[in-house]
């Protein structure tokens, strides 16, 4: 996906808590296009070619495209420190799936996680959306892959339960998601 595509790229910059917004890029396609933000900076855009631009052109599948401000790209990976030395500790994973409104936004959820500061939670990933039977109209449930790993230590099951409890009830609060038992 290109928003995977967009992750590939920033992390491979060392850049990371990017925001998704939505975008009025008139070269986009609304509502399937997003402005990229690191903080308050916009580094560019992404999404779904307009089918005005398109024209007559035959194409297989929809047009995507990405364009990042390079200088600007530069400069946040430099702020970022650059190389990180990786941890001799064994990653932990961890699925969550929260039931939510499907207008609720999933960069809400990074948000809302994010502000937790958790310090050994090394990554969030949205591994599958569903909607349809099993889930009620107007919802949709995530499978959120969420990664632990210390630069310190191993991790206790406990230490990494209480994050995981943490992150279930500001996803509760914040974006007001359920989860099953």
């Amino acid at each position: 996906t290109i928003k995977g595509l967009l992750e590939l790229v920033l992390e491979g910059s060392g850049i990371s808590g990017f925001e998704l917004r939505s975008s009025t890029d008139s070269r986009l396609h609304p509502g399937r296009s997003a402005d990229v933000f690191v903080g308050n900076q916009k580094l560019g855009v992404v999404g779904e070619l307009h089918p005005s631009l398109v024209g007559d052109i035959t194409v297989r599948s929809r047009v995507l495209v990405m364009e990042l401000a390079f200088d600007a790209l530069l400069k946040l990976h430099q702020q970022s420190g650059g190389f990180q030395s990786l941890s001799p500790f064994q990653a932990v994973h961890r699925d969550i799936a929260p039931r939510l409104t499907t207008e609720t936004p999933y960069q809400d959820l990074v948000t809302a996680i994010n502000e937790l500061k958790i310090a050994d939670l090394e990554a969030v990933k949205l591994s599958d959306v569903y909607t349809g039977p099993h889930v009620a109209e107007g919802t949709k449930s995530l499978t959120l892959s969420l990664t632990f790993r210390s630069k310190t230590s191993t991790l206790a099951e406990e230490q990494i339960n209480e994050s995981v409890s943490q992150i279930r009830a500001v996803l509760e609060k914040k974006c007001g998601a359920t989860f099953l038992a």
